[in-house]
């Protein structure tokens, strides 16, 4: 398949880097488990964040906006600078779960495609997932530095995305760039 193909191009473009890539969520499982210090015994001074998949669905909209717009950055995250999902009723929470949803469709359309845009998606959900704690619980539910390598896979599939735009509709080139432009400067501030 396509996607499969540009996978195998870039792997051959640099496989050393992606070899590394591939032993990534390995040597973060092995450091959460076993090697991160407040792991090793109860060195809790607050009560952790909740792990749930609620709520941990709701940090990802702290995520995601981390991802589109990163101001505010933080060191540390105290269980009361973030509020668990206080359940399914909950309207933060349903519009996590309905983002979270949307985007995964996205995703795996784009993948199925065959897309670039497929291939960066599918590269911020492998190097995300292990620091999720969906599947390992670790003390730190929500920590900017879980988001450093799956934010590379989030702009190569946004730039991904608005170059086939820009390529299938070119008389809106010119818009996206100025709209990024403008993005851009904004961050600045």
């Amino acid at each position: 398949s396509t996607l499969w193909r540009q996978a195998r191009e870039q792997f051959a473009s640099a496989p050393v880097f992606y070899s590394g890539l591939a032993l990534f969520p390995v040597a973060f499982t092995y450091y959460v488990v076993r090697a991160h210090p407040y792991n090793i015994g109860a060195h809790y001074i607050t009560p952790r964040l909740p792990t749930d998949a609620l709520s941990i669905a709701k940090y990802g909209l702290h995520y995601l906006k981390l991802l589109v717009w990163p101001r505010d950055l933080s060191m540390d995250y105290f269980p009361e600078s973030l509020a668990p999902s206080a359940g399914v009723a909950e309207p933060v929470t349903l519009l996590a779960l309905a983002l979270i949803g949307a985007l995964a469709a996205l995703t795996v359309w784009a993948v199925v495609r065959g897309s670039h845009a497929g291939l960066g998606a599918a590269w911020f959900v492998i190097t995300f997932l292990p620091m999720s704690n969906l599947l390992i619980v670790s003390n730190e539910p929500v920590a900017e530095h879980y988001l450093y390598l799956p934010s590379v896979g989030f702009a190569w599939a946004v730039v991904s995305g608005l170059r086939s735009l820009a390529i299938r509709r070119p008389e809106r080139g010119t818009l996206v760039a100025a709209v990024l432009g403008l993005i851009l400067l904004a961050l600045m501030f």
